[in-house]
């Protein structure tokens, strides 16, 4: 899996490319630790280029965002394919995350809660 990241404002967007399974979620679980770490509290994921989410992929994004808010963070979800928003409505995972279609629509929710 491919991480790219940039900000817009405060919020920081990463954008992932490739399979999201066992072996690229560690690797990203790292990342997005790093950038709380680093006091990088709003974060949008793109789902754009997302290959697969497998179900260990699902997982690791629950215990993050669980993680996340503990620690009055933000996150958002952006760019899914139909498929992943499929996954999210059926696994009802959509009441968990905020989803939304693209990264601006994610940012722009991310400056309205200010």
């Amino acid at each position: 899996m491919d991480i790219l990241s940039h900000q817009i404002g405060p919020v920081t967007v990463i954008e992932l490319e490739g399979p999201m399974n066992l072996k690229s979620m560690r690797w990203l679980h790292d990342s997005l630790e790093e950038w709380v770490a680093a006091g990088k509290l709003r974060l949008v994921l793109s789902l754009r280029d997302v290959t697969l989410i497998s179900s260990s992929g699902l997982g690791t994004l629950i215990q993050f965002s669980q993680d996340f808010k503990s620690r009055s963070g933000r996150l958002a979800l952006a760019a899914l394919h139909q498929t992943g928003k499929e996954v999210m409505a059926i696994t009802k995972l959509d009441t968990l995350f905020q989803i939304y279609d693209t990264v601006e629509e994610a940012v722009e929710s991310m400056h309205s809660e200010d």
